[in-house]
């Protein structure tokens, strides 16, 4: 593999890790699930959300 190559499969890579850790993080907002008083407040990062 060249190098440009590398660099580009760990920037999909990295993209896609990132997608996936964020939808698994906020999957009980969207579908409703569920969970406890302060770990909804962690995820509403901005006051003027709630």
């Amino acid at each position: 593999m060249t190098a440009h190559v590398t660099h580009l499969f760990w920037l999909v890579n990295g993209h896609v890790g990132y997608a996936a850790r964020n939808s698994i993080y906020f999957w009980p907002i969207y579908t409703g699930t569920p969970i406890p008083d302060g770990s909804w407040r962690n995820r509403m990062w901005l006051d003027t959300w709630i």
